[in-house]
């Protein structure tokens, strides 16, 4: 017999918890199984915790794309600067900070892109809890029959039928019977959050690369 904590009886208890928390709570107890009002409770604090990843994701993005935009700012300038420099001991001293410059793109892009992929992951993670809770909860029954008397989307099956659909039919596949295999799939399946923000880390990643090689030839022609 699982052992439940009198904390939990509370749902008011169990939200004042992490969804972290709540989930390994929920993992020691056989008994919450069967309590609908923790699993609501956990089901909003997934949900919650889902939407909190997309907007960092969002927002990370920006404050990497700020920080690099400015940087290959200051960089055209600190070019501008080289041409109109007398001396090669000048040009070397703008070349190499160019250059420098030019890894620091490089670092930012990729930090900002393998940033945006594990967030994503722990997004899709969060999509992975709340499929099964939501089939616990009955969610994923077919209610097809209920919608039919009430005349509201007839044909539907599904409480939330695009989405159900959609967990059910990956989830149920035998390559998809764990959840980690689920999210390691449906990282790079796009067009989705990751792959749009990734695709423009890459075009920094390229921009960084074609400046570092302009840099490194300005420093061979000073020599």
């Amino acid at each position: 017999m699982g052992i439940v904590l009198p904390t939990l009886i509370s749902g008011k208890a169990l939200r004042r918890r992490s969804p972290f928390r709540a989930y390994v709570v929920l993992a020691m107890s056989t008994s919450v199984f069967d309590d609908k009002d923790i699993l609501i409770e956990v089901w909003k604090e997934r949900r919650t915790a889902a939407d909190a990843y997309v907007e960092m994701i969002w927002k990370g993005g920006q404050f990497y794309f700020v920080i690099i935009s400015a940087i290959v700012s200051i960089t055209f300038v600190g070019l501008g600067a080289y041409w109109q420099a007398e001396d090669s001991v000048t040009k070397l001293a703008y070349a190499l900070t160019l250059s420098f410059l030019s890894v620091v793109i490089l670092a930012f892009s990729w930090l900002g892109m393998t940033t945006a992929k594990r967030q994503f992951k722990r997004f899709l993670l969060m999509v992975a809890h709340v499929c099964k809770v939501e089939a616990l909860l009955g969610f994923s029954d077919p209610v097809q029959d209920r919608f039919e008397k009430l005349d509201v989307f007839r044909e539907d099956t599904y409480l939330f039928q695009t989405y159900t659909e959609s967990y059910k039919g990956l989830s149920g596949q035998k390559k998809f019977a764990k959840e980690t295999d689920w999210v390691e799939s449906k990282v790079h399946e796009g067009p989705n959050t990751y792959t749009n923000i990734r695709n423009l880390y890459v075009l920094l990643i390229m921009i960084g690369l074609m400046l570092f090689v302009l840099d490194l030839s300005l420093i061979v022609v000073l020599f």
